[in-house]
């Protein structure tokens, strides 16, 4: 399971993913975080990779990608 748009400011977002984890733990991969970004570089046709490779979600999913592949060297 991957929890998506984390976004930490709101309380029910914590609450939720403490939630889910505690029935999926062992089969939870890390929260992608939202911001910004993720929004708006459909937008300009662009990956999250192509338009904000620094940004928190960018990381998150390319942490993501390396866990599922089993490649800690994917999108270096």
């Amino acid at each position: 399971m991957v929890p998506t748009f984390l976004d930490k400011r709101v309380k029910q977002s914590e609450e939720i993913l403490q939630q889910l984890t505690s029935y999926y733990n062992s089969r939870m991969c890390p929260p992608i975080r939202y911001n910004v970004r993720l929004s708006e570089a459909p937008g300009y046709g662009k990956t999250i990779y192509e338009y904000a490779p620094g940004s928190p979600g960018a990381r998150d999913y390319r942490d993501l990608v390396r866990r599922v592949a089993g490649n800690d060297e994917l999108l270096s």
